[in-house]
Order: structure tokens, then C-alpha cells, then sequence
């Protein structure tokens, strides 16, 4: 899918602390996903697809890349990381949204019940929290059980662990976000050239 919407980027996300504070290539990252995002503000996650759109003649621009974006656009309460459906599809919301007129239906299921108001937008990042008890580790461990940094994260959290759900779930959402960065940097073909130091 191209990005062929129309988007109004309001003055006030130039003056977003949460942005802010992020680099300037993840912050041009999220200004193309608004622009990705359907009405609702959701979009499925496909990496290549969305370098296509966001990133179309920067081949310096990776899988792995567009995945650590994601990452840290969720870590600053921009956008909700779910899984959902019965193949277990990653998307993404963001977390404010304007209202669109005329929006339709989306075509991407909702994300999970808990983080989203009345209203059926996602709330602020206060109430990203709410599904586990305290902050969770990359990968959806809790962070008072950290894993080993030499297995690989498991790409569910440890509600649906082992096999999953086919309900929405944000933190299995992360947690394969997770794994795919760790597979990508794991099977990534190596700098011949480079050194380990």
C-alpha cells in the first residue's frame, strides 16, 4: 500500500516531548506512519512494506531499522504494538488520533480492549500499564525476570506463552517485534570488513 492519504501533521507534534527526545530518523519514521495509518490511525506491520512507503530509495534503511523505530515510537507511548487475528498479524495504532470524518470501518481488528476508552481510541501512555503489573522487559518478560541476553525473546508474552492467542494483545505484539529485531541481528550477514571492538 502506498501512501496515498491525506494527513494533517498539527503544529504541536513538533513540540512533543516524547518525540522529542527521540532521533530524528524515528521521528521521521512516525511522521510516514501517520501517513500509512488508515483512518483509524492502524496499520499492519510489514517492515519491507513499509520501507517501500515511508523510506523508498534509502537502501540504507533496514528491516531491522524500521523495527527498532517501531520499538522506540511504542517505548514513547506513540503507537500500541498488537498481535491479533487467527495468522497472528503485528499492527500498529497510535496512541492520539483525530477524529476523521467519514472514517468507515477499519479493515485491521481493534487493539485489545484495555487500552482503548470509550470513545474507541487508545488512551495516553498513563494507561499503557494496565494489562500486567508493572513495566515489562523487551520481549514481554517482566522486568523483574530478565532473560537471558544469549536466548532468544519469546515471541509471545508470558499470558499466551507458549502458543499464543489469536485475541489482540499488545504485549505479544511486542514481544514479536522483539524476536524479529533479535532473529534480524542474529541471521544479519556480517561486515567482513568490520572489527569486533
Amino acid at each position: 500500500m502506498a501512501i496515498t492519504r491525506q494527513r494533517q501533521l498539527p503544529p504541536e507534534a513538533f513540540l512533543n516531548p516524547q518525540l522529542l527526545a527521540l532521533p530524528p530518523a524515528v521521528r521521521l519514521t512516525e511522521i510516514g506512519l501517520r501517513m500509512y495509518a488508515d483512518n483509524f490511525g492502524r496499520e499492519q506491520v510489514h517492515e519491507r512494506l513499509l520501507i517501500a512507503a515511508i523510506y523508498p530509495f534509502d537502501r540504507a534503511m533496514t528491516e531491522l531499522e524500521m523495527a527498532e523505530h517501531l520499538e522506540q515510537l511504542f517505548d514513547a507511548g506513540v503507537i500500541v504494538l498488537y498481535t491479533a487475528g487467527p495468522r497472528r498479524e503485528d499492527f500498529y495504532q497510535f496512541v492520539e488520533w483525530p477524529a476523521v470524518s467519514h472514517a468507515g470501518r477499519s479493515k485491521h481488528p481493534d487493539p485489545p480492549e484495555d487500552f482503548r476508552n470509550a470513545s474507541g481510541t487508545v488512551p495516553g501512555e498513563g494507561e499503557r500499564g494496565r494489562e500486567g503489573e508493572g513495566e515489562s522487559a523487551p520481549g514481554g518478560a517482566p522486568s523483574g525476570n530478565v532473560p537471558d541476553p544469549d536466548s532468544p525473546p519469546d515471541p509471545f508474552c508470558r499470558v499466551h506463552m507458549p502458543t499464543g492467542t489469536d485475541q489482540p494483545c499488545q504485549r505479544c505484539g511486542r514481544a514479536r517485534l522483539a524476536r524479529k529485531v533479535y532473529d534480524q541481528k542474529l541471521f544479519a550477514p556480517r561486515n567482513p570488513g568490520a572489527s569486533d571492538d
